[in-house]
């Protein structure tokens, strides 16, 4: 009765956090959990899933947290892992991730849900999966007759659907039965039952409690892998969201008749009209909701030729696509299981060709956004260039005509002038206005200035300064292209990252 599963709590104590900030992370681990986040960590959201969005009432949001490393076995504070009245209570302790993965792939942790949510935060820290299982598939291509079409998709699930309604009374071939589970412990040296509790589970009246889910693979004939799914409408995705739009994975109720693998590979080959050996096993089964159902999945997929599908329901999208919009078209925790593990399974070149695909279209996309970055001859001036330039042109047109600049003098011309400054001071000795030579020193008299005359030498001085700048004018005429056009990249690559930032659309890291 042990398993290994993530902690868990009910949705709306996060939901009344509001916006996750590393105060309300910090109590909120402290108070339900008793770990330590690490400095300025938040909660991180991660992915939803529907155990079975046929008949299981639940949605599970899945949460991120990094945390300072435990060292030890901790019980958490409030009963966040569950409500039973046993002895023993649930335990927080560390393990290895990858370690964990190995055991849900040999089946000792059947939790699909689990390996899902560990696939995805090894993809967002950056780590790659290791995987012991890998399929030599070979897979003859052919013409993709019946694409997938996600735009219209999209537009249908954009709208409230109401065609699930509610009813009063029991609806379906649904029973619950009830069941003792007792708890053993050691008591006056025996061991003995210490305590016990009811707990219901939910059975099919109709059905076994095993079920085969196929994914159909194929070939295009660029040699881009295809999977292959059905649209349907659910409706536990309906309550929680207003449409019960989703894809799905093809699935069959195994009869009691099949008692082993040879027999249920043949089973599914009769479903699909195919080969047994077109028929792959896709890791050991899993249980739907450990805590509600005994219910067990079965994971295969189908290796065949388009033409080889002939279910009209069943479409083909290429697993590169997938792998960028899953949060967008998901909402069956079982199709996500096998297409995951399909695409761990594949051969290493195929699931290389995927990831060079992804990155593509993920080029692509961003090229829409960013500018030509080569500079093509003549270059045209940008519109604000062109206005910048037209001012500066106009202010040039309006200016007054430069003055000459001042012609150099000649010897003849200096020596006239010092002839003429010889003769003003000669006439200014006369006058009284010099001083005397004494000690090979002139001394110059006190005179007193007259302030008209002074005044108008300054201003003399101004105006011949200002026309000798007039004579050659120093004109800053901005036409550097170049630097108008980084700053125009700069601009926008402001613009896009804020685009980024802001865009609720799902991100293809999150795989």
């Amino acid at each position: 009765g042990h398993m290994l599963e993530p902690i868990t709590t009910d949705y709306s104590y996060l939901e009344e956090m509001g916006e996750f900030t590393p105060e309300n992370t910090e109590d909120f681990a402290k108070t339900f959990l008793g770990l330590t986040p690490r400095i300025n960590k938040v909660i991180e959201g991660g992915a939803a899933y529907y155990p079975d969005p046929n008949y299981i009432d639940e949605r599970i949001h899945t949460y991120y947290l990094n945390v300072s490393d435990i060292g030890k076995v901790l019980v958490p504070k409030r009963k966040v892992l569950e409500s039973h009245r046993f002895q023993a209570k649930g335990i927080i302790r560390e393990y290895n991730a990858q370690s964990v993965l190995d055991a849900i792939t040999v089946g000792l942790i059947p939790n699909s849900r689990l390996e899902l949510q560990i696939l995805s935060l090894m993809q967002h820290v950056k780590l790659k999966a290791e995987n012991w299982i890998s399929k030599d598939i070979s897979i003859a291509s052919g013409v993709i007759t019946k694409p997938f079409q996600v735009k219209e998709f999209m537009r249908m699930a954009g709208h409230n659907d109401k065609r699930f309604k509610e009813v009063k009374g029991a609806a379906g071939q649904l029973k619950t039965i009830n069941s003792i589970f007792v708890e053993e412990g050691l008591s006056q040296g025996g061991r003995t039952g210490i305590s016990s509790e009811h707990v219901d589970f939910v059975l099919s009246d109709e059905k076994t409690i095993n079920t085969a889910v196929v994914l159909p693979l194929t070939k295009s004939l660029k040699g881009d892998i295809h999977a292959g799914f059905q649209v349907k409408h659910m409706p536990i995705p309906q309550r929680f969201e207003g449409n019960g739009l989703s894809v799905s994975v093809p699935q069959f109720n195994i009869p009691k008749e099949v008692t082993n693998y040879l027999m249920l590979k043949q089973f599914i080959a009769e479903k699909f009209s195919v080969t047994p050996d077109m028929v792959i096993k896709l890791g050991e089964s899993y249980f739907t909701h450990i805590g509600i159902t005994p219910h067990r999945i079965h994971p295969f997929a189908i290796t065949a030729p388009p033409d080889a599908f002939k279910n009209p329901g069943t479409r083909f999208m290429p697993v590169y696509q997938y792998m960028l919009l899953w949060k967008s078209l998901s909402k069956e925790q079982h199709f996500m299981t096998t297409i995951a593990r399909a695409y761990r399974y594949l051969p290493e070149h195929m699931k290389l060709q995927a990831k060079k695909d992804v990155k593509i279209i993920l080029d692509q996309m961003f090229k829409q956004a960013q500018p030509d970055w080569s500079l093509p001859e003549p270059v045209a001036p940008t519109k604000a260039q062109a206005v910048r330039m037209r001012k500066q042109v106009e202010a040039l047109e309006n200016e007054p005509p430069p003055l000459a600049a001042p012609k150099k003098p000649t010897q003849g011309d200096l020596n006239k002038q010092k002839e003429l400054e010889r003769k003003e001071r000669k006439k200014k000795r006369k006058l009284g206005l010099l001083g005397k030579k004494e000690d090979g020193k002139l001394e110059a008299e006190s005179v007193e200035s007259d302030p008209d005359s002074l005044e108008e030498d300054n201003q003399t001085k101004k105006d011949f300064d200002k026309k000798a700048e007039i004579a050659e004018p120093e004109v800053e005429v901005d036409v550097d292209m170049v630097s108008d056009f980084e700053q125009e990249i700069e601009d926008l690559r402001d613009a896009l990252d804020q685009d980024l930032e802001d865009d609720d659309k799902p991100r293809p890291e999150k795989w």
